[in-house]
């Protein structure tokens, strides 16, 4: 089961998008800066073993860098990683 469903990202400007996904209500997220990419970790909540059903919505506003909107979603579940989706946007 993917943990990360719904995905979009909206232009704001050239600096600037909003992206918006799902993820199941007892999972959490991070968000973090490798290089020029955006990284969001998604896994289950510690004592959780199996993804909920029911999936809550979440938006973050994203900084491009250098002309460019890199996102990569690390869906962790079971001691499994998986890299997926991934998004790339150039502004220019």
């Amino acid at each position: 089961m993917d943990l990360v469903t719904n995905y979009t990202i909206e232009y704001k400007s050239d600096l600037l998008f909003d992206l918006k996904f799902d993820i199941p209500s007892n999972c959490m997220y991070s968000v973090a800066v490798s290089g020029k990419i955006n990284n969001i970790t998604v896994q289950l909540q510690p004592g959780q073993t199996v993804p909920s059903t029911t999936f809550l919505s979440h938006k973050l506003s994203l900084a491009t860098i250098d002309t460019l909107m890199n996102v990569s979603f690390y869906q962790i579940q079971n001691g499994k990683t998986s890299i997926k989706p991934k998004i790339k946007v150039e502004t220019c």
